[in-house]
């Protein structure tokens, strides 16, 4: 993996070697390395910590979201690391998210992701405007929970008439 070293020299090496370097190991006044991925590992003074967009080329995906149906649900945490594969704590996700329910056109109908527990709060499809069982879709930019998870609600027509598919192409440390 190359990166940028800024402030300071070109510097190429593993993560492990990045985060293993001190001072010492810099020219003076460096204060970031910009990796080959866009994600930013930041120097504090006395340790490094990383930042920055992590573009995916191939999806993130999950079982539980690849086409099962759902019934309306209230607010309920989605662990984003366990049920995706996305490292623990990072900050959030773009998501592409399709849905389809049987009950279409029904009034109020959609799945939103949030950061928080707040009812109706959060980005995602609609597809109450939709002929029956027609698939919508939204690509969405969502902010993750203090512990790198997200929440989702689904507003369904019925029990079990709402089918989601929820892939995560990308996220932010």
């Amino acid at each position: 993996m190359s990166t940028r070293h800024h402030a300071g020299p070109l510097f190429t090496g593993t993560q492990a070697e990045r985060l293993a370097l001190d001072t010492t190991g810099l020219a003076s006044g460096a204060q970031w390395i910009e990796t080959d991925t866009g994600a930013i590992v930041w120097w504090n003074g006395s340790i490094w910590t990383s930042s920055g967009f992590v573009p995916l080329t191939t999806p993130l995906t999950s079982t539980d979201w690849d086409g099962d149906s759902y019934s309306i649900t209230a607010k309920t945490l989605i662990d984003l690391s366990a049920v995706f594969g996305v490292p623990a704590g990072i900050r959030a996700i773009d998501a592409h998210i399709i849905i389809n329910d049987s009950g279409s056109p029904a009034a109020n109908l959609f799945l939103i992701l949030s950061p928080n527990e707040t009812a109706d709060q959060g980005l995602g499809p609609r597809c109450d405007a939709a002929p029956t069982d027609a698939k919508v879709n939204a690509s969405v930019t969502v902010p993750c929970n203090v512990d790198g998870d997200v929440y989702y609600q689904a507003a369904a027509s019925d029990a079990g008439t709402m089918d989601v598919w929820i892939a995560i192409w990308g996220y932010w440390l």
